[in-house]
């Protein structure tokens, strides 16, 4: 099949977090119609890891199944020479690019296909070999426009409310105003010395029911980015000593300290040589600022970078698109990497 032909595939059976379950039985049949060992492992109820593997490989090739909600984004549409939908660069098109690789091929291949990742992650928390397998790194299909990145962010992400005094609002109290409180709270935030000038992002914000009354509550939640060099226990700790100044309570989401590779590692190398000779011109070395199933697949042990075709800052969005001349370029990158030439 082509690679428009598995895109239209993975589009059809809409995956997001929590019903994984079709799409995971699609790439079963696609995968062992190619020659592959596959395991379907349960990791939450109906939502299983799909593992596969064909000969004695070297790496680890992975990515997630689950997207996230439609959000707007609605139906499947292909013009010019770019798809657009949910989930097409986040991660389907990955999957696409990677199918069409592995069928272009009969080069040893190792596949985790994960659930949950734009959630809790507990797919690749999940993560084991079945076939112990000797395993020199691992390759993570994400929107990185074809940059390696061997870094990656870590977070502290929350939600928060901060209090204030319900008064008439023609007595225009801003130390008693929630909003206003919570408005200086963000900014601090923003300002925190680990951050270096980076920004925040504040998802969602609610308080208040009228002009003419100050309001007593504002919530929000908050994704801090903590790069890589900080201590991610430092960073937690700049973060809640803010919000105990201003009198938050809050709820701690998540906490996921930052991820390095070295550039020099053998699974960087490997695939900067097989995307340089592929691409025709230099590839960079990058940082992934969201988090991603590396930073889990990190924790075990083992080397992993970032890669994939499409625009991280388009997903999750309205917008999200992706160009087919690039997924097909990944999938040449990855047949290359896959057979050791370069």
């Amino acid at each position: 099949m082509e690679l428009l032909g598995w895109l239209r595939e993975l589009m059809a059976r809409p995956s997001p977090t929590g019903r994984e379950g079709e799409v995971q039985r699609f790439l079963v049949e696609a995968l062992r119609g190619m020659g592959f060992d596959v395991i379907l492992e349960p990791v939450l109820p109906g939502r299983p890891n799909l593992y596969a593997v064909r000969g004695r490989p070297g790496y680890l090739l992975a990515t997630h199944v689950d997207t996230v909600p439609a959000w707007g984004c609605e139906g499947f549409t292909v013009e010019d020479g770019t798809a657009y939908g949910r989930g097409v660069a986040d991660p389907k098109g990955q999957i696409a690019a990677l199918l069409t690789a592995l069928e272009g091929t009969e080069a040893p291949a190792f596949v985790a296909l994960f659930v949950d990742e734009e959630k809790g992650g507990k797919g690749s928390e999940a993560f084991r070999d079945p076939w112990g397998m000797d395993l020199k790194g691992a390759v993570v299909l994400e929107p990185t426009e074809l940059r390696i990145c061997n870094l990656q962010f870590g977070s502290v992400e929350f939600e928060a409310e901060v209090k204030g005094e319900e008064m008439h609002g023609a007595t225009y109290d801003g130390d008693k105003n929630a909003i206003l409180r919570c408005s200086k709270l963000i900014q601090d935030l923003c300002e925190l010395p680990f951050l270096g000038g980076l920004g925040i992002t504040v998802g969602r914000i609610e308080g208040g029911r009228d002009p003419q009354v100050i309001p007593d509550s504002c919530k929000f939640t908050a994704d801090i980015p903590v790069p890589p060099g900080v201590k991610v226990e430092e960073a937690l700790d700049e973060v809640l000593a803010t919000l105990d100044r201003y009198g938050a309570e809050y709820t701690l989401l998540s906490v996921d300290e930052p991820t390095e590779t070295s550039p020099d590692s053998q699974v960087a190398q490997d695939l900067l040589r097989a995307a340089t000779e592929t691409l025709k011109r230099p590839v960079s070395f990058g940082v992934m600022s969201a988090w991603t199933d590396a930073a889990n697949l990190s924790k075990k042990g083992m080397p992993t970078v970032v890669f994939g075709a499409g625009s991280l800052a388009l997903c999750h969005t309205k917008r999200e698109n992706i160009r087919l001349r690039e997924l097909s370029a990944l999938s040449e990158i990855l047949i290359r990497f896959l057979e050791g030439r370069y």
